[in-house]
């Protein structure tokens, strides 16, 4: 694991034991709460950032932020069974739904325990702490129910899986909804747009996203050079 500062008030803990699969959660520190932004892969890792926030001089509240139901976004909730675990509302029942058929597909990557915990405070489309300035909005795309947490005071998106280097994955039918909800980032003038897989996103990595799905959404040709944004296109065009 290593560490990354975003911003003054968020560091990002960055684990690369997944070759190939490199994947952050973010701790934010505002003045009421800490916010903690997905737990990765199980209990194990988890606890090495339940460490820093341990020995951190001021005492807050734990807020746990599940963005989507994957298994590399939640398998480390057991650490924080006796914390507020924030998702959709959709992120839970997909957990419960699905827990078994990401064990078996993916069940060499679980890194300690790994007891199913669900969010304990879900929302449909939208949830404030406005002491904090910190807003988590519903932004189906990735996923059907994922969800994006926005830092006022930093301006900065933390989008999960809806966008990636080197291009977005799709594993939701619904294309135009996804068009929606980055399209909607726009509206929100960020000055900082920071993902699960790729940190350092830029503004005009969100434009060329907003350009891929409409063409993906009009039955536009598309074809990349690079081998490996042509593999995930051809994966994508099969939703």
């Amino acid at each position: 694991m290593k560490k990354q500062q975003i911003n003054d008030h968020t560091i990002a803990f960055i684990f690369d034991e997944i070759s190939g699969f490199e994947t952050a959660v973010f701790l934010i520190d505002k003045p009421n709460r800490y916010y903690l932004i997905d737990t990765f892969c199980g209990a194990n890792p988890m606890s090495a950032i339940l460490s820093h926030i341990e020995t951190l001089e001021v005492k807050k509240r734990l807020v746990v932020i599940n963005t989507h139901f994957h298994w590399d976004h939640m398998w480390g909730n057991c650490l924080f069974k006796n914390r507020d675990i924030i998702s959709h509302a959709s992120c839970r029942t997909l957990i419960e739904d699905t827990w078994d058929q990401q064990i078996e597909s993916s069940g060499k990557y679980i890194m300690g325990n790994n007891e199913m915990t669900l969010p304990n405070l879900v929302f449909q489309q939208s949830l404030m702490f406005e002491d904090d300035g910190i807003e988590l909005l519903y932004s189906p795309g990735h996923t059907s129910d994922s969800i994006s947490i926005y830092d006022r005071e930093q301006a900065t998106l933390f989008v999960g899986d809806n966008l990636e280097k080197p291009l977005l994955f799709i594993e939701d039918k619904d294309i135009n909804r996804y068009l929606r909800t980055l399209e909607k980032y726009i509206d929100y003038q960020p000055e900082a747009i920071v993902a699960s897989h790729s940190i350092g996103m830029s503004f005009e990595d969100l434009e060329d996203a907003i350009e891929y799905l409409k063409k993906i959404s009009t039955g536009q040709k598309v074809s990349f050079e690079e081998p490996t944004k042509q593999a995930i296109h051809e994966k994508n065009k099969s939703f």
